[in-house]
């Protein structure tokens, strides 16, 4: 999940985009930040799934 790098974000903006999401596409949903995956194989997995849901 990304915000504008001037965004006051704190975790009741990411909890309550988690929970906006789950409600809207009635199903559990993950955010990560893009830094925080290491693992290339697994990276190159959620890169093969995602999609943007909201583009500014």
């Amino acid at each position: 999940m990304e915000f504008a790098p001037d965004a006051t974000v704190g975790l009741d903006t990411v909890f309550g985009a988690k929970a906006d999401l789950e409600k809207l596409l009635r199903r559990s949903v993950d955010l990560v930040e893009p830094g925080a995956i290491r693992n290339p194989f697994v990276l190159a997995s959620i890169n093969r799934s995602r999609e943007s849901v909201c583009a500014a």
